[in-house]
């Protein structure tokens, strides 16, 4: 008695194999995401790149641009990449911003502003440099992307049909989120000129199309909100749901789910042009509390080569070999210069 054939519905456990294989190859590759930092100098930048790795480090003062990266395992055979680049020094180094920002980068990028709460006379400086400098590096970057469209679509749907036509929203074309470190520090100020901060921030996340989330190391609850927003806008994964408007309280306001209405102030009774004229009033509402009387210094506060942090026995005794070999040479210089008798220089 010979066995009937097996229907077509029915399939053998190496015909469900080579399926399934098939299957994983075709799904999606893996996303190489970009994640940059910038903010103020010591506002915290390094310690939430530890919370995002999940490292339990301490941190040391970042030298120009730092690079990290991040993998997480995905559906399909290869592990979801995020590069992280972190600038140091505040603003001072806007020469580098090249680097994170690029045409093949900006499909896939989002932007951290890192704002010190405990010193909101320096954040409009950083926030100025944002809605500026890095603003025209992103739109350039993304005028020469053949996906220019898709840019800016998503764009659009971030913010939401709500702000269509408002002149003084302009929002970035790649996801912009702003973070106000140190909130410990800034919950004991006085209530009248927190609200005002706090208002101030909320406007210019608004016009600028940006998430607005306040930090604290003192508070795990507030870190573990953190660190799972950071993860959520590195790897492009479901959006975070949580939402706090609450000003006595650390903020956690996602991108579209604020308004002028909302917020209060000059925005509801003044009609502006364009976003820069609404942060240019809106910084004039934060200065008359924190006038920021002195600029910023550029000097550079210790020599990385005698700094202990940055200790690299290799490369030090290379340098130090090299510091040698040049006072020769100089004194070699000098003593032939003596012996032509020439001047020196």
């Amino acid at each position: 008695m010979s066995a009937k054939p097996l229907s077509p519905e029915f399939q053998s456990l190496l015909d469900l194999a080579i399926s399934s294989s098939k299957q994983r190859y075709t799904e999606k590759e893996s996303v190489k995401n970009t994640v940059f930092f910038i903010g103020n100098k010591g506002g915290g930048k390094s310690t939430l790149i530890n919370l995002l790795l999940d490292r339990n480090e301490n941190t040391k003062p970042t030298l120009a641009m730092d690079y990290y990266f991040a993998r997480r395992s995905s559906r399909s055979l290869w592990s979801d990449v995020c590069h992280i680049f972190e600038l140091g020094g505040g603003t001072m180094y806007t020469d580098l911003l090249t680097a994170p920002i690029s045409t093949a980068s900006v499909e896939h990028l989002t932007i951290f502003l890192i704002l010190d709460l405990s010193r909101p006379s320096e954040m409009w400086d950083t926030i100025e440099c944002v809605a500026s400098d890095v603003r025209k590096l992103v739109t350039t970057a993304a005028k020469t992307e053949y996906k220019v469209s898709q840019i800016k679509e998503a764009a659009k749907a971030r913010l939401g049909q709500n702000f269509e036509g408002e002149p003084f929203i302009e929002p970035f074309l790649v996801p912009l989120v702003i973070i106000g470190t140190k909130y410990d520090v800034f919950e004991t100020f006085d209530s009248e000129k927190k609200n005002v901060i706090c208002r101030c921030l909320r406007f210019a996340a608004l016009s600028l199309g940006a998430s607005l989330y306040f930090s604290t190391t003192k508070d795990a609850a507030v870190l573990k909100k953190i660190r799972e927003m950071l993860v959520v806008q590195s790897f492009e994964t479901q959006s975070p749901k949580y939402t706090c408007q609450d000003v006595s309280k650390p903020l956690a306001i996602p991108c579209g789910k604020d308004s002028v209405q909302l917020i209060g102030g000059p925005g509801t009774t003044v009609n502006f042009k364009n976003s820069v004229t609404a942060l240019t009033r809106w910084k004039q509402t934060c200065m008359a509390l924190y006038p920021n009387d002195e600029k910023a210094t550029v000097a550079i506060d210790v020599d990385p080569t005698r700094d202990p942090n940055y200790f690299e026995p290799e490369i030090d005794s290379l340098r130090e070999q090299k510091d040698v070999e040049l006072d020769k040479y100089k004194q070699q210089v000098f003593y032939n210069r003596r012996r032509d008798g020439k001047k020196e220089p």
